[in-house]
């Protein structure tokens, strides 16, 4: 049969050196959303894929539970702008079973949008920002688009979280 990897590997010269990055969850929620997408470049193929609601959701659960003693991981806060800027909601019933899973949410309440705000702004009162930044800032083209992150910003930015 004609197609996959066979076909984008013979767009690239020998030499040439191609990178592809997986991120694998060890613990995955079988509660996620997906689609079929179709990308075009190099050619046409369909990849079946996490929608952004999932996605959104997975990226919260690092935002809110990833414990790096006193680092913080910059690309998380980054990430997390990113799907507000694109008004991507919440798949809440994916993040309570992440949460859950992980051992975040322990009670027997179905988890709500108030909930999610609630840990957001705890979360946000102990972010190391300037650390955030420095993280975040050697994957940039330029470090401008950090500049205005501040405690007030992302406070701020509860109030645009949205569930679904």
């Amino acid at each position: 049969p004609s197609g996959g990897l066979k076909d984008i590997a013979r767009l690239f010269s020998a030499s040439q050196t191609v990178r592809i990055r997986l991120e694998v969850d060890t613990g995955p929620s079988g509660s996620f959303q997906e689609e079929s997408v179709f990308l075009l470049y190099p050619i046409a193929f369909p990849v079946l894929t996490m929608r952004l609601p999932s996605l959104f959701a997975g990226k919260m659960h690092a935002l809110l539970c990833r414990s790096w003693g006193n680092r913080v991981k910059g690309r998380d806060w980054y990430d997390f702008i990113w799907f507000l800027q694109k008004r991507v909601p919440l798949d809440l019933g994916y993040l309570e079973d992440k949460l859950r899973g992980s051992g975040n949410l322990e009670n027997g309440n179905p988890l709500a949008l108030a909930d999610v705000k609630e840990m957001y702004l705890a979360r946000v009162e102990t972010l190391d920002i300037e650390g955030a930044k420095r993280d975040v800032t050697p994957f940039l083209k330029d470090a401008v688009s950090t500049s205005g992150w501040s405690r007030d910003l992302f406070l701020s930015l509860a109030g645009r979280l949205e569930g679904e």
